[in-house]
């Protein structure tokens, strides 16, 4: 009777551990939740405020004459829009492309004569679904690293194509480069599908790392990117996206 009344406190102090942990763990679920939630009511007031200040900015520039100014914060306030949309996280290839044109326009506007740009793409693509903002990183890299040290006469091409039964987009700048041990880091994120350790995250392209984890998530095993880049030429990444069954009769 003694062992087995042992035996059952001992199961009862267990149960009573189970219960608190998975007690603890649903009030800290719900925690996260409620932070969740109150960060994106945050952000949503936010991006309300910035976007209604900028057209409000946007008048008095046409109110005083300046178009230029006006075209800038006309594509800024389009920007931030669609950044700060947490509806819509699948959209349309056109959507992304024309995202992409308004970022580069404005970081023209800020580097003047540093570089041009090229978009290039057939309209039939334009409908078919994309992962929400995967190509900024991208372009940012050329503008911020692959164009250093350059003056002017820098060109960013950005072209989409139907090639071997996939949509084969291709980010390209006639940059300096990428150093050695830059490339090789990249190059592990893409051989190792956007999953490195914390450490080497450190020492990698974050923004490159984090846009090559969405887009493993958004397409699957059906997508590849490569990494071609020489010195004094340039760099150009290369992404084969898979056809939505929609469009390949599946």
């Amino acid at each position: 009777l003694a062992r087995e009344y042992n035996e059952m406190l001992c199961s009862i102090q267990e149960a009573k551990v189970k219960v608190e942990e998975q007690h603890g763990e649903i009030i800290e679920s719900m925690k996260m939740k409620r932070r969740a939630e109150r960060e994106a009511l945050e952000s949503q007031i936010n991006a309300h405020f910035i976007c209604n200040t900028l057209g409000i900015i946007n008048y008095e520039a046409i109110e005083n004459g300046n178009d230029k100014v006006s075209v800038m914060i006309r594509k800024l306030s389009n920007i931030l829009r669609y950044t700060f949309d947490q509806k819509r996280q699948e959209v349309f290839f056109r959507q992304e492309v024309a995202w992409i044109e308004q970022y580069l326009y404005l970081q023209k506007a800020r580097f003047e004569d540093l570089f041009n740009y090229e978009i290039s793409y057939d309209e039939i693509y334009g409908d078919w679904p994309c992962c929400k903002l995967m190509l900024q990183p991208f372009v940012e890299n050329s503008i911020i690293h692959g164009l250093a040290g350059k003056h002017s006469g820098g060109h960013i091409r950005i072209s989409a194509m139907e090639k071997d039964g996939r949509l084969q987009v291709s980010i390209s700048d006639n940059g300096k480069g990428m150093e050695h041990s830059v490339e090789e880091k990249i190059q592990e994120i893409l051989r190792t599908k956007g999953t490195i350790s914390q450490k080497e995250k450190s020492r990698a392209g974050v923004g490159i790392l984090n846009v090559v984890t969405r887009m493993r998530m958004f397409y699957g095993d059906k997508l590849s990117i490569s990494l071609i880049t020489e010195a004094d030429k340039g760099t150009e990444f290369i992404f084969q996206l898979p056809i939505p069954e929609t469009e390949s009769g599946m």
